[in-house]
């Protein structure tokens, strides 16, 4: 215990240097200035006269993300598909996407009262949600264009007649691609 005691002590407070010494050799020290003024040549000569590496510049890469407290209240009783509505941060914040951009949230899609539960797939998502009978929706099955996991039944759309839809479970009901202010707002 003594030995690992002092050798703790001993490397904690120990402190080395490096020994200096002066070589008088003409052939070396004309051998070190030689490289030595190489090298400077190198620099001033060519990286910053010649090439004006002094002037170089580099594109900039990078991302802004927002982070953002506390809530909003907006209330548009007069359109009936927004009405009241609180918005938070997940409602606002969005990760940046690309490099050297910078995103601002000008609009939204509403779908009110989404709960997860099952739901007929987005009718407009014809080609990959459009079923004949139960055995065209395999069960479990997860499209990569579509809102969730099907149930394996095949159910009748509620927004368009004479279709028939694979049914899901996931955020229902599913998104609808309306703006909630139009176009223009």
């Amino acid at each position: 215990m003594a030995s690992e005691k002092k050798f703790l002590v001993a490397t904690l407070f120990e402190y080395e240097t490096q020994k200096v010494i002066a070589i008088s050799s003409y052939k070396i020290g004309l051998i070190y200035r030689s490289i030595q003024l190489l090298i400077v040549t190198y620099v001033v000569g060519w990286v910053m006269l010649r090439e004006k590496g002094y002037q170089s510049f580099d594109h900039v890469v990078s991302g802004v993300t927002t982070k953002l407290k506390g809530l909003e209240y907006t209330n548009y009783s007069n359109i009936p598909s927004i009405g009241d509505r609180i918005w938070d941060v997940a409602d606002w914040a969005i990760p940046p996407q690309m490099n050297s951009a910078f995103f601002v949230t000008t609009n939204v899609v509403i779908t009110k009262n989404q709960t997860h539960s099952t739901c007929e797939e987005d009718k407009d998502n014809k080609w990959h949600a459009s079923c004949k009978s139960d055995a065209d929706c395999e069960k479990g099955h997860v499209h990569l264009l579509g809102w969730g996991v099907r149930t394996g039944r095949c159910i009748n759309s509620t927004r368009e007649p004479n279709l028939t839809v694979c049914e899901i479970y996931g955020w229902c009901p599913t998104e609808q691609d309306k703006l909630p202010l139009g176009k223009d707002e």
